[in-house]
């Protein structure tokens, strides 16, 4: 196999001087290769010569018209000039400029392909008048503006908004035209309309020699799909004898006329010509194997067996990855035998921990909240910020353990103040977008001040750090962008300004130092442009990713841009399916690797492409397919109980929830009581199950707080007048949250405890009133309580101790989550059942609400001032609580009993050292503990 490059490279080399050509070549890296095989080339015949001139299609137009390309900001920036003059009523800058990139592509597609703009943007009332002078248009583009007419036929909001746009567009081109001539600014359709349209005036011989007066010949050479301006300039160099053209349309898979990536060669060659003959010998058919991956990541872990059978590490393979997600796990991934590598494609930024950071500084700045003369900063920003990598990286130890002592609080707000002193926190935690809605020039200058700022910190000190070096290049870069921004007066809002800098800083991608012509090859699809390689690995072959499924913006529909030849999406199927046929065609060997998985959006379709090779080329196409093996994981044997471990526990206070732990997992019991393990606190944004019914606990307390301990009937009712209840459930959910606002989820939470605990007053009402009382009283709120069973201490929290006769005390317990009747509802008749499933093997159906309630029976009666009293139970859950009466239910003689004798055979067993702490069988039991992992199931 000789690549097509080496072949034109031998060719004209074979002709002798190559100093007085020109060749025009896709990109800078085809360049590259091309002047490697001239290398080779006066290497082999031992006769050396001046080399020849080598520019890309893009640098040859705008070297023939003289203009340097305009940064994309100051081009919508001038455009909405225009449209602001055009417009009395336009909109804001901030909504102008998204829309205004779509008008940008619009107006440089007009260009390129030559459409006269006073043909295309025809004023739809004015169409009518017109019709009788549209001589100049052909059928097929009065066609396709009858089509787009008959949409307006009748009226609707969006027509009539889109028909203001689009009647303003052909003066809004003619402006922004006139306005970039008179301040010598261009984009780069302008440049090569520019460049067509003096061929219709000046001999081509005559531009070109302006630019190249040393050139006798342009050879273009592996170019593929042509724009009007492209075809046109070709077309006269072609007639006036000073081009050459070498077209790569070898394989008989791209001739194929049902293949969409022969659209354009053919074209080409029946206008153009073909220069000489190209791979005379022919070509033989690769060996196309594809791999099925269930991972994305997971393709690139299979590279190194890939390289080995194929026995390649120089650069005569080539891994192309049409996700530049998977470059990091690639080169993770590359053997450490293969020591050379060239990264064609570079290091994005948005892949770097630079980017993420600056990110996250100006979501920070996006959250800021105020309360009172102090500034606080969101905890989600906050974090992600300090456990950046570079941040952990650059701050001391000192430093670090004070951001760790803060976290440990779980505020949902930090302050300013409470930022540990370090030069670099100091530069990052400071309220510098004090208001993110109103555009504002000024801010916007103080934010890129705080960037630089960050930047100027983080410079030195990523210096220093040897590993840090791509990050420094990283920081350079952006502080770069944020310069040219700064040019610019930018009237608009942070959110607005944010997004332009990313538009700045989403192509940016630092180049990996080493020789670009050896090693193994690592590249993007474009970089694949005219260049062969003898192994091709090809990552991420998903419908949808190759070829990638974009479909540009554009104001201008679709059956006007066939009609005006203007591309469309099957233009954008025509040159992918090019570039992945040409790239295989002299290949000896073929991988195609992809996605399999069935996930989200992700369908795990294979390419079009391996179809088409398979099914309608009938290639041998050889397919594997990846199946992990699964770890069987090692089944953990009980935890023997150390005489110890019961001094442990009996040391501690017992509790319901604890004993009920031990009952579904005495493993889990033994994490907890033995170890003092517990989950730990996060930082929530809505409040989670527990913490509700903290805030309704809480929120209770503190409204049956009375005047010694005496609940009245007009008190409850003062209680639902007035929003006396809505400030004190708002003030316990800050506090279960620490955070001084609610928003979001938080509200409809807030709602709901202030109806439950509404609800609560209401009953409490008709139980007075069915006991003929006017007040009842509060004995204990959240009463602590504590007691010795069998030489185990025990502690409880009663949520509410009350009396409504003398000789009652009744037992109230809130409960936010679900009840059984089996819970509370026993009687001499099902008391054994209870008990039964209380203590048995089922943790589906252990009734643990039964005991809760018989330990805090247990603590009433071990009170001496509650003997001789009747003691009953009442759950008070939101369910019951708006379906039926308040229940009081006073415990079965029979189930105390039996309780006795049960916990005390359950408290011999956690005493017994000859009885482990058992693993549950129960997965459910595992699916929600906190110690799963610890745990080895």
């Amino acid at each position: 196999m000789t690549p097509f490059l080496k072949q034109v490279a031998c060719h004209y080399y074979g002709e002798g001087d190559m100093s007085r050509i020109c060749f025009i070549l896709p990109n800078k890296r085809s360049a590259s290769f091309f002047r490697k095989y001239i290398g080779e080339c006066v290497e082999s015949a031992g006769r050396a010569l001046m080399g020849p001139e080598m520019v890309t299609m893009n640098d040859f137009f705008y070297g023939l018209s003289s203009a340097t390309q305009t940064d994309q900001v100051n081009l919508l920036l001038e455009l909405y000039g225009v449209y602001k003059r055009l417009n009395p009523k336009a909109e804001s800058l901030d909504e102008f400029i998204f829309w205004g990139n779509v008008i940008l592509s619009d107006f440089n597609d007009v260009d390129k392909y030559l459409v006269k703009p006073e043909a295309l943007f025809t004023n739809i009332s004015d169409y009518r008048k017109m019709q009788d002078s549209l001589s100049y248009l052909d059928q097929t583009q009065i066609k396709a503006i009858e089509q787009f007419i008959s949409h307006f036929s009748t009226g609707g909001r969006y027509k009539d908004e889109f028909r203001r746009i689009w009647d303003m567009l052909l003066p809004l081109y003619r402006g922004f035209n006139e306005v970039l001539d008179q301040k010598g600014l261009s984009y780069e359709g302008m440049v090569y309309r520019r460049v067509a349209e003096r061929l219709d005036a000046e001999s081509v011989r005559d531009i070109i020699s302006e630019k190249y007066p040393y050139i006798d010949r342009f050879v273009f050479v592996g170019l593929n799909a042509l724009n009007k301006c492209e075809h046109k300039l070709l077309s006269k160099m072609r007639n006036a004898h000073v081009a050459e053209f070498c077209w790569d349309y070898s394989s008989q898979w791209i001739r194929n006329n049902d293949n969409r990536s022969s659209s354009f060669l053919e074209d080409n060659i029946k206008s153009f010509g073909q220069c000489f003959a190209l791979d005379q010998d022919g070509l033989g058919v690769p060996k196309i194997n594809v791999l099925s991956v269930p991972s994305s990541v997971g393709q690139a872990k299979q590279l190194p067996d890939i390289l080995e059978r194929l026995g390649a590490s120089g650069m005569e393979t080539a891994v192309v990855l049409p996700d530049e997600g998977l470059l990091v796990p690639v080169l993770n991934s590359i053997p450490e035998h293969i020591t050379d590598i060239n990264v064609t494609m570079g290091y994005p930024m948005r892949s770097s921990a630079l980017w993420t950071l600056m990110n996250d500084l100006s979501s920070l700045q996006m959250h800021l909240r105020q309360k009172g003369d102090k500034w606080y900063f969101y905890h989600k920003q906050f974090w992600s910020i300090i456990s950046n990598g570079i941040v952990k990286a650059l701050i001391d130890q000192p430093t670090a353990s004070a951001l760790e002592e803060l976290k440990s609080e779980s505020l949902y707000y930090i302050c300013t103040d409470m930022v540990p002193s370090d030069p670099l926190l100091e530069a990052m935690f400071r309220p510098v977008v004090k208001d993110s809605s109103t555009p504002n020039a000024e801010l916007v200058r103080s934010i890129e001040e705080y960037q630089r700022s960050v930047l100027s910190v983080l410079g030195p000190r990523l210096k220093d750090k040897s590993d840090m070096a791509v990050e420094l290049d990283f920081a350079k870069e952006f502080h770069l962008a944020v310069g040219r921004l700064s040019n610019y007066e930018l009237p608009v809002r942070p959110v607005t300004y944010f997004k332009l800098l990313d538009r700045l800083i989403s192509p940016i991608a630092v180049p990996f130092s080493g020789e670009p012509l050896q090693g193994l090859q690592i590249m993007g699809p474009l970089e694949t442009r005219a260049l062969d390689f003898k192994n091709v690995v090809i990552l991420s072959c998903n419908e949808g990713m190759f070829p990638r499924r974009s479909v540009s913006s554009s104001f201008i529909p679709a059956e006007l841009r066939r009609g005006f030849s203007l591309p469309t999406y099957e233009y954008q199927d025509a040159i992918w399916a090019y570039y992945f046929y040409r790239l295989i065609q002299r290949a000896e060997n073929v991988w195609l690797l992809y996605d399999s998985r069935t996930e989200g959006v992700n369908v795990g379709e294979e390419s079009r492409y391996i179809k088409q090779l398979e099914l309608h080329f009938g290639a041998p196409v050889t397919r594997y397919s990846f199946v992990s093996k699964l770890a069987t994981a090692q089944v953990q044997g009980d935890i023997p109980k150390l005489p110890e471990d019961v001094e442990v526990i009996k040391s501690k206070s017992l509790s319901a929830s604890s004993l009920t732990n031990y009952l579904n997992c005495p493993a889990k019991f033994y994490f907890e009581m033995v170890k003092g393990l517990s989950e730990q606190d996060e930082v929530v944004d809505s409040l989670d199950f527990g913490m509700f019914g903290n805030a309704f606990h809480a929120a209770m307390q503190e409204l049956y707080t009375v005047p010694d301990g005496v609940l009245s009937i007009n008190y409850l009712l003062g209680l639902l007048k007035g929003n006396r209840v809505e400030e004190v459930v708002d003030r316990k959910i800050l506090e279960q949250l620490k955070a001084f606002e609610l928003t979001g989820r938080n509200l409809i939470y807030e709602d709901m405890i202030c109806r439950y605990v509404r609800q609560t007053v209401r009953r409490d009402i008709e139980f007075m009133k069915s006991e003929g009382v006017q007040q009842m009283r509060i004995l204990g709120l959240e009463m602590k309580r504590n007691m010795v069973v069998e030489g185990f201490k025990f502690f409880g929290i009663i949520d509410r101790l009350d009396s409504i006769r003398d000789d009652m005390v009744r037992v109230v317990d809130y409960k936010t989550g679900k009840v059984e009747d089996a819970d509370f509802l026993i009687n001499d008749n099902n008391a054994e059942t209870v008990v039964a499933a209380l203590f048995g093997q089922d943790n589906s159906k252990r009734p643990t609400k039964a005991l809760q309630l018989y330990i805090y029976d247990r603590f009433i009666r071990s009170d001496k001032s509650n003997r001789g009293k009747t003691v009953v139970n009442s759950i008070y859950q939101p369910l019951r609580l708006f379906s039926k009466e308040v229940e009081n239910v006073r415990l079965s003689e029979k189930f105390c009993i039996l309780m006795d004798d049960a916990l005390k055979s359950l408290l011999a067993e956690i005493s017994n050292t000859d009885v482990p702490f058992r693993r549950t069988s129960d997965d459910g039991v595992c699916g929600y503990c906190d110690f799963k992992t610890l745990c080895g199931r």
